[in-house]
């Protein structure tokens, strides 16, 4: 949008109406959300608050020292701040600050079964991506062995039957080929120019797709079910690929692992391609609502097979790694309880971040920081929690019930607060205390 739109002539009405709503608030419109729960952290510049920046920098510091891979259980009850932290985190770890160039995937929900983490690395990764990445091995391939082998080299692998018995019989005993005859630069440089020059020379798209079954699967030390689903995700013919694509990402019986181990090795795969891009050196994996998958609706098998099968993703990613690998599990208190009692082998691989329950400090912060980014242009504050203060504060962290000390629930408690002011011109600002609020009476 041309900036010139959020110019005061200029700005739609609805915005107008807005900024005029909230502005003898000093604000030009409610900061804080009716949900409670954070928006995008890169929108509105939010920081960590109550300890977890600490936490947080001790945490990224240990995966750059040990470059190495890290698990780390995120812990704290329903709104405490855990998706808002993992977002915090994915925005550092991409920031042009962050000393390592990390693939960042974020995942929503962990799922019932590990297929489900993997399904949502490769469906970050992308079929672009993916397609570009496995094109640029392969030609690479064939680069090489074209120049060690020559056309004859090329007959051999993807020529037909006639046409390999026909250069069999007359060029293989005569002089050196000419070099019109090898695919040049031209067509090794990208993998649409190779397939038009490969299909116009008749050569079998069968043999190659063998081809490249074969090396995959060494080069990615992967199944060749998977190689062949990875290969046919990239065809030129969209629905073929799409088809292909759907049998890797989106669960089904066609799924490809379905097994703890082979669950590890496509997670190795993943890491391989990941560093095969040549854009990333390390990988982070920040998966949030674990609790979820350790909930009682599966039964203790199934949850201890998921347990054991992440334990092994873990461990696959130590050595030999493709890529250094940070896992971030977001869980409230009873799922890090339940998984100690169901394998206590996981959590000896994981390093702890207790999510605080919200006091005065953090709770001056947390609204500090939303008001920040909802001040206008011309804003010189002598404070900057106005229209609230310190002591309002105060009497608003006591009201929030023993087992409601959130952030979100302060967060949802300020929306109504602004909203409440914005209404009510008699409301004297700011505010002196919160009785006009928490009183139902006035």
């Amino acid at each position: 949008m041309d900036k010139r739109l959020w110019s005061p002539a200029l700005r739609p009405p609805s915005d107008i109406k807005t900024a005029t709503r909230y502005a003898r608030l000093g604000l030009i419109r409610n900061p804080f959300p009716a949900t409670g729960v954070a928006p995008d952290n890169a929108d509105l510049g939010l920081k960590p608050v109550g300890g977890v920046d600490a936490a947080l920098e001790n945490i990224l510091q240990k995966f750059l020292d040990r470059r190495a891979n890290l698990l780390v259980a995120l812990v704290g009850d329903y709104g405490m701040g855990k998706t808002h932290t993992l977002r915090l985190l994915q925005e550092l770890m991409v920031g042009e600050d962050f000393p390592l160039r990390p693939k960042v995937v974020y995942v929503s929900s962990a799922g019932y079964e590990l297929y489900s983490l993997l399904r949502s690395i490769l469906d970050s990764f992308g079929r672009d991506e993916l397609t570009k990445t496995v094109w640029s091995m392969l030609l690479d391939d064939l680069r090489q062995k074209q120049k060690a082998g020559g056309y004859k080299w090329l007959v051999e692998q993807f020529g037909s039957d006639k046409e390999r018995e026909k250069w069999d019989h007359t060029l293989w005993h005569s002089t050196e080929l000419p070099n019109s005859f090898v695919l040049q630069e031209e067509h090794l440089r990208d993998y649409r120019h190779f397939l038009r020059e490969f299909e116009r020379r008749r050569f079998s798209v069968a043999r190659l797709r063998n081809y490249a079954i074969g090396y995959l699967t060494r080069e990615l030390k992967c199944s060749a079910f998977v190689a062949g689903e990875l290969f046919d995700a990239t065809d030129s013919d969209m629905l073929s690929a799409q088809a292909a694509w759907d049998r890797l990402t989106v669960p089904g019986e066609k799924k490809a692992p379905y097994k703890p181990q082979q669950e590890t090795s496509f997670f190795q795969t993943m890491l391989t391609l990941v560093q095969r891009t040549g854009n990333y050196d390390s990988m982070a994996l920040l998966v949030d609502e674990f609790e979820a998958t350790v909930s009682s609706s599966l039964r203790r098998s199934e949850q201890e097979a998921y347990l054991r099968a992440l334990r092994l993703l873990h461990d696959a990613a130590i050595a030999p790694s493709p890529l250094p690998l940070l896992m971030v599990l977001a869980m409230n208190a009873d799922a890090l309880k339940t998984i100690r009692s169901i394998y206590e082998g996981l959590l000896q691989r994981v390093v702890v971040i207790d999510l605080p329950v919200i006091d005065v400090m953090t709770a001056t912060e947390i609204i500090a920081n939303y008001l920040a980014p909802a001040r206008p242009a011309n804003w010189a504050p002598a404070d900057s929690l106005s229209p609230l203060n310190t002591s309002v504060i105060e009497s608003l962290v006591e009201s929030l019930p023993a087992k409601s000390k959130s952030p979100r629930a302060l967060v949802i408690r300020c929306h109504e607060i602004i909203e409440r002011l914005a209404d009510d011109s008699s409301i004297e600002v700011p505010i002196s205390d919160l009785a006009w609020f928490l009183d139902p009476s006035q």
